[in-house]
């Protein structure tokens, strides 16, 4: 989730540098690398929190009394848990956390780290109570009003989360609130300015922590990758892989480019990399996509029921892929019945435009077209310029009769990234084209009938 990308800016452990608000212009090629002496190591990335791990568990086995080893350990579970994808270490930081504020309760570092570990187990509401509390007590600091903006932008309240991010960069320019605002700046359509803002957040981190500067660069990528700029997206990931190898995201996404470039059998191994680094049922839906688009349906069936145990699994422990699976079995015709009502029960805990997309394309498979054009039009309300909205946008207008507005949404789609999805950018040419031709088709009657009249 992008909001949480930044934990280390609650650590202090980041030198900001308040830069230029100008175009910031990435050396992303080879021969101009924006990698510094620090990135070095790969060890150093795969084992540096490993170390804070073990040496919070030696603090508190030493001064069991004192919390700055609950606070240690905390902060470095954190910071697994986003390195990992394992959702666990919230927990464990969350039972460090309450050690904390049960003997005190009003621990400002506490409860910034509480409002973290709710976020990152999606539990918004709470997050955002606890960093009102955190503002009424700590109005001037900037990771308050960092926090307030992750919770608002989950809640769907984009004007809070705009007004929240604007005090943080007036508080502490640096990366942390550059890369919050380019994500609002992208929800808000404005694409060039997200990746101008990306930009300058990258070139500010702190090169002491490589998985932090290797996240930027994915980001970075991403905002290329999803204007279909193919070359700049694949030198941001490249560049983030050398940064930190081992890093997950940076991995998956140089699968995203193979898929685009048809190189699927590249693509796959790649996936099936960071699957066995992090198993996310979205990566396992993707790398099932790519086995059928390369004409191995029962490998493709296997991934599929993959994410369907992971789905099981998410309703047992309460994990935070619902949107995730809910969109696979969408995408799949599967699972509809399930989808909706993991879905109906999303959009009443959070009310954001990706929530309100996900509902729309499981409503349009359920078959209610009425109450999908109603979500989706609550996901576009932002202007954002995604070609996989405008895609489930395009599609249910198609399921509705209005082929007009269908043609010019896929076109729309299409325009913006033609590489957006593997099997959706396909079906979205191909439903395009079937309506062009019938356009053309019935415009011909039109045409010779004005001949006719003309001849007359």
């Amino acid at each position: 989730m992008m909001v949480l990308a930044l934990w280390l800016q609650v650590m202090g452990s980041y030198t900001a540098c308040v830069l230029g608000m100008g175009l910031l212009t990435l050396a992303l090629t080879t021969g101009s690398s924006p990698v510094r002496a620090a990135d070095a190591p790969q060890a150093r990335a795969e084992t540096l929190v490993e170390h804070a791990l073990q040496a919070a568990a030696a603090l508190i086995a030493q001064r069991p009394q004192q919390r700055e080893g609950y606070i240690a350990l905390a902060k470095a579970s954190i910071h697994k848990a986003r390195e990992s994808g394992d959702d666990g270490y919230y927990q464990r930081a969350e039972r460090a956390i309450q050690h904390v504020l049960a003997q005190q309760p009003d621990a400002s570092e506490a409860l910034l780290l509480l409002a973290w570990t709710q976020t990152g187990q999606h539990q918004f509401a709470a997050a955002l109570k606890t960093a009102e509390c955190l503002r009424q007590r700590l109005p001037n600091d900037y990771q308050v009003y960092g926090l307030l903006g992750d919770a608002h932008i989950e809640l769907g309240q984009y004007e809070q989360a705009a007004s929240a991010w604007q005090r943080m960069i007036d508080l502490r320019p640096g990366p942390a609130a550059y890369s919050r605002v380019a994500y609002l700046r992208k929800l808000y359509g404005d694409l060039q300015g997200a990746t101008e803002m990306m930009a300058m957040a990258v070139r500010s981190v702190s090169p002491r922590d490589p998985e932090t500067y290797a996240w930027l660069l994915v980001q970075y990528g991403d905002l290329h990758f999803e204007q279909g700029r193919l070359k700049v997206a694949e030198a941001a990931y490249e560049k983030a892989r050398h940064v930190f190898p081992a890093y997950y995201r940076a991995v998956e996404a140089m699968a995203r480019i193979r898929a685009a470039q048809q190189r699927y059998a590249e693509a796959i191994k790649l996936y099936r990399r960071a699957i066995n680094i992090v198993p996310a049922p979205d990566m396992i839906a993707s790398l099932g996509d790519l086995y059928h688009l390369a004409g191995q349906p029962e490998a493709a069936e296997q991934q599929y029921a993959q994410v369907e145990f992971i789905a099981r699994l998410d309703t047992l422990n309460s994990i935070t892929y619902n949107r995730q699976v809910a969109h696979f079995y969408a995408d799949h015709d599967r699972g509809i019945d399930a989808a909706l009502d993991m879905m109906e029960r999303e959009r009443d805990n959070r009310r954001d435009i990706h929530t309100y997309d996900t509902l729309a394309w499981v409503y349009y498979k359920a078959g209610r077209l009425n109450d999908a054009q109603k979500a989706m039009q609550q996901a576009l309300r932002l202007g954002t310029q995604d070609a996989l909205l405008w895609y489930h946008a395009g599609m249910i207008a198609h399921g509705l009769g209005e082929l007009d507005t269908a043609q010019a949404q896929l076109r729309r789609a299409l325009d913006i990234n033609p590489y957006f999805s593997p099997l959706h950018a396909r079906r979205a040419r191909l439903t395009l084209a079937k309506l062009e031709s019938t356009a053309r088709l019935q415009s011909i009657p039109a045409r010779a009938s004005h001949t006719a009249g003309e001849g007359s």
